[in-house]
């Protein structure tokens, strides 16, 4: 995980007594101490969307992985195309490309798999046309711990 504190592979995780070892205390506190694994409500902005909806967030940090998600529940339609469509606020700056799924929530339909990518912080999804129901895009990538 972190330099200051690698996990303690050769060291017992309890001790004689019973109780953690605090090189593995040390360990499991830097992993939890961003957020503590709490979902953080976020509104994604997401550019080149066509069509009227409601778009909400939500993220988990744990330690430098950022599990995100973000719905889109249109008025009517919604419409992405591949490459012009993405998400411009991530929560954290990407320190690694990674990918990013979408779904139909309704029919439980893959619309397939985008990228993260690390040198804008953007999530771009494949594209899809007049989408009437709710699409959820969902992700994890690497930040800086």
């Amino acid at each position: 995980m972190s330099a200051n504190f690698p996990a303690p592979i050769r060291t017992p995780i309890l001790t004689a007594s019973g109780e953690m070892h605090e090189s593995w205390q040390k360990w499991f506190n830097q992993i939890y101490s961003n957020n503590n694994g709490t979902p953080q409500a976020w509104t994604p902005l997401i550019i080149g969307l066509t069509g009227a909806a409601t778009i909400t967030g939500s993220y988990v940090r744990l330690a430098g992985l950022i599990h995100w998600q973000a719905l889109i529940t249109p008025t009517v339609n919604t419409t992405a195309i591949l490459g012009t469509t993405y998400v411009s606020n991530l929560p954290f700056t990407a320190s690694a490309f990674s990918t990013l799924t979408a779904i139909k929530t309704t029919s439980r339909i893959s619309i397939g798999i985008g990228q993260v990518d690390a040198n804008t912080t953007r999530a771009y999804p494949l594209g899809w046309t007049a989408v009437a129901e709710p699409v959820l895009l969902t992700g994890t990538y690497q930040c800086q711990p």
